[in-house]
């Protein structure tokens, strides 16, 4: 079953605000433990279209649906929530299972993306 400890979430998160120190980035653990949420949460440019506040992104496609800073906050937020997510196994069922999984969103509903 994918799980990421506490402590391997608080390193991800130190990580992130050393990689993105011009933004404000949150991580936190989500399903039990079984993954990660980056939720970037403000930055110097905007990195979502004039009019949208908010954006789950969608990882596999991070590279044919960003360009410019976006495209280099977010794969570098993905390098870093997705490090050993590589641990996992292969199961009968659901094919493989990664060590943990990942989300990545630009704000969140309840807090949009605010540029500073």
């Amino acid at each position: 079953m994918p799980y990421i400890a506490t402590e391997e979430v608080r390193a991800k998160r130190k990580a992130l605000k050393e990689a993105l120190p011009e933004y404000k980035v949150g991580i936190t653990r989500t399903g039990r433990g079984t993954g990660v949420c980056v939720t970037i949460k403000a930055g110097p440019v905007p990195l979502l279209p004039e009019g949208e506040k908010y954006r789950q992104v969608y990882r596999h496609g991070i590279d044919k649906n960003y360009e410019g800073e976006a495209l280099r906050v977010l794969k570098t937020a993905l390098e870093i929530a997705a490090a050993g997510m590589t641990g996992g196994w292969r199961d009968v069922d659901y094919g493989y299972i990664p060590g943990h999984y990942v989300a990545i969103e630009i704000g969140n509903w309840e807090r949009p993306y605010v540029v500073r």
